[in-house]
Parts: C-alpha cells; structure tokens; sequence
C-alpha cells in the first residue's frame, strides 16, 4: 500500500515530530505491513515517537510485536510502560500474562489497573491468581476492574468470587457479574442471586432474573424454586414494567426446569436433587430380577426413608 510506505519512510526523518506524525498515521490506517517497522521505533529516541509506535502497534494486535513490548515493560522505566500494557492487552497474547503478572507486583496503582483490564481483555485463566491478588488489595478501583475482569475470563472456577461481587458497591460491577454468572449457568449460583432479587436497582434485577432464568434451563436445581415468589412479587409491581416481560421469562423457565424435582427428604450427606439424580423412589424398590441394589444407592435410600 503505497500510503503506508510513504509513513514508514518518515519514520526515519530527522525531525521527531515528522516521526511522531508517520506514527500517527500508521495507527489511522491499521495495516500489519507496518508493525516491522513499527517496532524499530520503539527504540527512537524521542518519547513521542515511542508512545506514537506502542498505541499503533496496539492497534493493529499482531502478535510479532509482543516480544518488543514485553522488553520494554521488563527492561525499562520508560514512561511509555502504561501504553504498553494497554497495546499488550488489545493484541491479546497469552505470553504476555507472566510478564503482566510480574509488572503487577511492583508497578504503581495506575500501571496495576492498566494490568488489570489487559488481564480482562486477554481472558485466560492463568491471570486469575493475580486477579484474586488484586480484590484483596485496599483500593476500590483494582477490586472493581478485578471483578470486571474475573467475568470477562468467564472461568467456572470464579464463580465464588463473582458471586461475592454481586454485594460490591458497584453498578458496573453488580451488573457485569450476574450477565456472566448466567451465561456459565453454574447452580452453586442461585442462592446468592435469588438474595440478590431484593435489591431495589431495577436494572440489576433484570440481570440477575435473566441470570436465574439461564441457570434454569442449563442446570436444574430444586432450590430455583426460591425465585418464584420473588418474581411473582416483581411482576405485580406496577412501578417496574419495563422488566415485566424478563422477569415473566424467568419465571416461566424456572417453573418448567423444576416441575419434575420431587419435594422428597433429603439426607444432609446426600447430593442436591437435580435432573441427573432423580426421580428417586419413594418406596423400597422390588428387586425383581435378583440383582443386588449398589450399595451406595442403596444407602443413600435408606437415609432417606430414616429421615422421613
């Protein structure tokens, strides 16, 4: 592309703000043929032309420029470290996480919430150690893009701490983690967010009754039951009829997913009656055809008749 030759001639101009300018220009245009280049301006001397070259870089997301802008991010106190991680972040190489992990521990808290929000945009679950780091830390800015970030990697495994974001005092935060708590559909979920249905944001309700209503059709769980009187409650409030067509679907969800889970005794040591373990017998089965019961159906049936 004859335009981009053309920048990528000026970026050897004597003169630092013709370089800064072919800099700009590249970002504008996004085009790969230029990310060779781009990387020798990493090392200009001038701090303009090295910003201009990180943010286009970034821009452009190839891959090839990692290992240059994780030098600069472990080699230098160059002021430019914040736009490379940003750039890190929207080219979205997984390499990149032990070096972002590092810069984690000793950057100052700006660089750290610059981290934080490439870990987000990255997404792989080998930045959750430090993204859990980050919620312990007393500042509010990190434990809310922690949160934020914690749900854009969608991971099974932060669940329990997307579950705890849904009390942040946050609306951002509230919001995003009960959107994702749905779409991974994890039933340890819903006790914390039929709780979460007496909030008075209206918004965050209809996240979180979307959320139950998700859960419901993935993962049939008994105590979905428990939303029912609060989303019938929710639909008669006359205040709140934007949300009345969300809460109607959840609702319908919730009631079709449970209508064949038995209200039955359940022994403390047994497993939580879900599509996968029940119907179970409500009295002795006969054993007609001479084989043994498993003993550990067996036993788990007999809790169950003691209890009753």
């Amino acid at each position: 592309m004859e335009e981009v030759g053309r920048h990528i001639v000026r970026l050897k101009d004597n003169d630092w703000h013709v370089r800064r300018d072919a800099t700009v220009n590249l970002y504008m245009i996004g085009d790969v043929s230029a990310v060779p280049d781009l990387i020798q301006a990493l090392e200009d001397t001038s701090v303009m032309v090295r910003s201009g070259a990180t943010e286009a870089l970034g821009k452009i997301g190839d891959v090839s420029a990692t290992p240059a802008l994780i030098h600069i991010l472990q080699h230098t106190n160059d002021s430019i470290r914040f736009l490379v991680v940003e750039a890190l972040g929207n080219i979205g190489d997984i390499s990149a996480i032990p070096a972002l992990i590092q810069a984690f521990e000793y950057d100052d808290s700006l660089i750290q919430e610059n981290i934080i929000e490439a870990f987000g945009k990255i997404r792989d679950i080998s930045s959750i150690p430090a993204l859990l780091q980050a919620l312990e830390m007393p500042n509010y800015n990190i434990q809310k893009k922690a949160f934020i970030s914690l749900g854009k990697i969608g991971d099974i495994s932060v669940v329990p701490y997307l579950i705890k974001s849904l009390k942040f005092n946050s609306w951002e935060v509230k919001n995003n983690s009960a959107q994702v708590l749905g779409k991974i559909g994890d039933s340890s979920a819903v006790p914390a967010l039929i709780e979460a249905l007496n909030d008075t944001d209206t918004y965050f309700l209809r996240y979180v009754a979307e959320a139950l209503g998700k859960i419901a059709i993935k993962q049939p769980y008994l105590q979905l039951r428990g939303a029912i009187p609060v989303l019938k409650r929710l639909k008669r409030d006359r205040s709140d009829k934007a949300n009345w067509p969300v809460y109607t679907e959840a609702l319908e969800a919730i009631e079709r997913a449970t209508a064949g889970l038995k209200d039955i005794p359940i022994a403390d040591t047994a497993p939580v009656p879900t599509v996968q373990n029940l119907p179970i017998p409500v009295k002795e089965p006969t054993n007609t055809d001479n084989t043994d019961t498993p003993p550990a159906r067996k036993g788990l049936v007999q809790k169950i008749f003691r209890r009753s």
